[in-house]
């Protein structure tokens, strides 16, 4: 009885100490583009081996949504706080090491504890009135991307004050201290609901196949924009010469402006057809980025906000489509929606760091301008698809 009224108390979304808990998470796994172009000229890493980092932790958000059915399965409140302090953890040793072995061990498993984190979360979140899903999953995920934003800004910016890459360390701090409270501050996920566990996980996937598929297409386009640039603009602006802090602000500019598009595409979204949003992103992220690899200086900066503003503009549209094509698997749903997308495109993005490496890094940049485009005729099947 006391834990039922406990629970009855509790707030139904609590958005925002998962919001705050989110913008470190996301600080978190965006520090390493910073770190990139240093570790460059440290360890004297190849533009393939540099590029390929940020596709092979992206490729864990692959997790997400087994991590998600897990969450559905055995709720409870820790996993928020614990994934946070991995993830802060990870933040702490990165700038310390010098083995792009365990660089790379360490990205594994801050992604793998991030994939935690998020399914998690987004399942409290989309609890509550459907009216006003659309603008917490927002209001979330911009937080997030505002995170992201300002990672490699702290990053390169320690980096430069302190005068090395050890000192990036105390990033870790707040995200640290604020895991350990989300451990008894963040409300105990959706209990789970009488009957089991729900439909076994591969029929219930098989049963929707067709509308999934569209999904993981739009969610894979749209990550590919982002995660290329990530990946790749560090060490374009190593070879030309620029710093860690140029790349950075760079990289600031695309994620912030891109939390903005984020924030836009999901209020747009409970007023408009999605289709028309999902065909409009995907077209102006490909021309965005297209004309930003051909230029250069301030016309450059303006670009590569207007690929953020893009390129993001569908990522709470996606999770909210994610969540209503599996309503009784939220967490699994938000797992398969961001991070089995994010895989995909990060998948795609170790493909175009060997294009990168052979062929130059604006090769493989209008490459993924090209691939941007598949998000048309996946927002046409959306339509075609959406009542099935």
């Amino acid at each position: 009885m006391a834990a039922a009224a406990a629970e009855a108390s509790a707030p139904r979304s609590p958005v925002t100490l998962l919001s705050i808990a989110h913008f470190w998470n996301d600080a978190y796994s965006t520090i390493y583009p910073a770190l990139v172009p240093l570790f460059m000229g440290l360890l004297h890493w190849s533009v393939t081996a540099a590029a390929l980092v940020g596709a092979v932790g992206s490729i864990m958000q692959g997790a997400q949504p087994f991590l998600g059915r897990l969450v559905d399965a055995r709720p409870s409140r820790r996993y928020t706080g614990a994934a946070l302090l991995l993830v802060s953890s990870t933040a702490l040793f990165e700038p310390l090491t010098r083995s792009y072995t365990l660089f790379v061990v360490l990205l594994l498993v801050g992604t793998a504890a991030s994939s935690l984190f998020h399914p998690t979360s987004l399942a409290l979140v989309g609890q509550g009135k459907n009216q006003s899903r659309g603008k917490r999953v927002a209001t979330f995920l911009v937080s997030g991307n505002v995170g992201r934003a300002v990672g490699p800004l702290m990053a390169s910016g320690l980096a430069t004050v302190i005068g090395s890459i050890a000192g990036v360390s105390v990033v870790a701090l707040p995200g640290l201290a604020l895991g350990a409270y989300a451990l008894t501050a963040v409300p105990a996920t959706l209990a789970p609901k009488a009957g089991g566990q729900g439909p076994a996980v591969v029929a219930l996937l098989l049963s929707r196949w067709r509308r999934l598929a569209i999904l993981l297409g739009l969610s894979g386009s749209r990550a590919l924009v982002t995660f290329t640039l990530v990946a790749l603009l560090p060490v374009w602006f190593h070879a030309r010469g620029g710093t860690a802090l140029e790349s950075s602000v760079y990289l600031g500019v695309l994620l912030f402006v891109g939390s903005l598009g984020n924030g836009i595409g999901g209020a747009l979204s409970d007023r408009f057809p999605r289709r028309f949003i999902l065909m409009a992103a995907a077209i102006g992220s490909a021309i965005a980025l297209g004309a930003f690899t051909a230029t250069t200086g301030v016309v450059a900066i303006l670009l590569v906000a207007v690929v953020g503003l893009f390129s993001q503009s569908t990522t709470s549209v996606t999770m909210v489509m994610g969540q209503e094509l599996f309503p009784e698997s939220r967490g699994m749903a938000s797992g398969i929606a961001l991070g089995l997308g994010n895989a995909l495109g990060a998948l795609a993005v170790a493909g175009l760091s060997l294009v990168a490496g052979r062929y130059g890094i604006p090769a493989a940049l209008y490459t993924t301008a090209a691939l941007a485009l598949v998000g048309v005729p996946l927002a046409l099947l959306y339509r075609e698809h959406a009542a099935a």
